[in-house]
C-alpha cells in the first residue's frame, strides 16, 4: 500500500483505486495520454494552483514528463496526480483528504513542487 505524506490512515477505497491508477500509469508508460487533457481544455476551466498548472502545461508541451516524473518522489507524484490529473480533486481541502496530509504539508508541497518544476525546466531549456 502507499504511506500517506503525514500519516493517518483514512484513505477511502476510491483514494486508494486513484492512488494506484497513478502507478499504472506510470508503469505502463501512459503518462503523457494521461495529463494531454490538460493542454486542449478551456483557458476558463478551474484547476487548482494555476502558476503551477502554466509550468506543468510548459513540461508536457515538451514532451518531458516522464523525465520529470523520474525525479519526483512517489508523495510528489501523487500529489500532482490528484491535482492535475483526470480525476482531479477542486479543492485544497479535499486535496489533503484525498492524500491524509495537513494544510501545512499541502503548501509546503507546493511550494517544493513548483521549485523542482522550476529548476527541470531551467535545465532542460
Amino acid at each position: 500500500m502507499h504511506a500517506a505524506v503525514g500519516g493517518g490512515s483514512n484513505y477511502s477505497s476510491m483514494d486508494v483505486i486513484a492512488l494506484e491508477k497513478t502507478d499504472r500509469f506510470l508503469e505502463i508508460g501512459d503518462l503523457p495520454e494521461a495529463f494531454q487533457y490538460i493542454i486542449e481544455e478551456e483557458a476558463t476551466t478551474f484547476f487548482l494552483y494555476p502558476k503551477l498548472l502554466k509550468q506543468f502545461k510548459e513540461v508536457i508541451q515538451r514532451k518531458q514528463l516522464h523525465p520529470f516524473f523520474d525525479q519526483l518522489s512517489k508523495e510528489e507524484q501523487q500529489f500532482i496526480w490528484a491535482i492535475y490529473g483526470p480525476n482531479r480533486v477542486f479543492s485544497n481541502e479535499r486535496l489533503c483528504e484525498k492524500l491524509c496530509i495537513t494544510q501545512e504539508q499541502r503548501r509546503k508541497q507546493v511550494r517544493i513542487i513548483r521549485y523542482r518544476m522550476y529548476s527541470f525546466l531551467t535545465r532542460n531549456d
